[in-house]
């Protein structure tokens, strides 16, 4: 699932979210990262879905 960082991610470091260092730095940045849903439950309240990025109506 795609997501981005909401103000609350600011106060957490990678040692306890365990991302990859690349996509806590594009987070931290306020870019949008893959992550997988468990790590998106663990921890729901610093992350923000985006939904319909990069999807295309084909026409």
């Amino acid at each position: 699932m795609k997501v981005k960082a909401t103000q609350l991610f600011n106060s957490y470091r990678n040692a306890s979210l365990k991302l990859p260092k690349a996509d806590f730095r594009k987070l931290q940045a306020g870019k949008i990262v893959e992550i997988t849903k468990d790590k998106y439950n663990e921890y729901k309240h610093i992350y923000e879905i985006i939904k319909g990025v990069g999807v295309k109506d084909g026409n």
